[in-house]
């Protein structure tokens, strides 16, 4: 299956997170940026998203990784995703996420969107608690 990913954020978080994961997990052609900026109007965001996804139509699968539940690329991506089946939209991502994504798509391996968002989640650990702890 030929897959790719769609990383989409207010400013330039999802171009700078797939640029930090591509120094982890080397360049891949099958990952793209949507930056929102403050001064684009929802239905110029609109208009630019659905021609990056309409220029990616020749993958099987294309996950899309909104920053934020909510927020304007989140919501424009949810219309996106309602008409496509190949769409797959998850909400909130971090660099762990896009590292074991990028890496799944590097090897052709299949992605289970349930499996990578845990992944993600277990990304997230409050340190100090286990350094706490360590010194006791």
């Amino acid at each position: 299956m030929h897959t790719g990913a769609v990383l989409i954020s207010h400013g330039y978080m999802a171009k700078e997170t797939l640029n930090s994961a591509q120094m982890i997990t080397g360049p891949t052609d099958n990952a793209y940026s949507f930056t929102m900026l403050a001064d684009n109007s929802i239905q110029k965001t609109k208009k630019e998203l659905k021609e990056l996804l309409n220029s990616l139509y020749d993958y099987n699968e294309l996950i899309i990784f909104a920053d934020i539940l909510g927020g304007t690329p989140c919501n424009i991506a949810i219309q996106e995703v309602a008409q496509e089946k190949k769409l797959k939209l998850v909400s909130g991502f971090n660099l762990g996420i896009i590292i074991e994504t990028l890496t799944l798509i590097n090897t052709g391996s299949t992605i289970d969107i349930d499996s990578i968002v845990q992944s993600g989640k277990s990304n997230i650990e409050k340190i100090t608690a286990k350094i706490d702890n360590m010194s006791k």
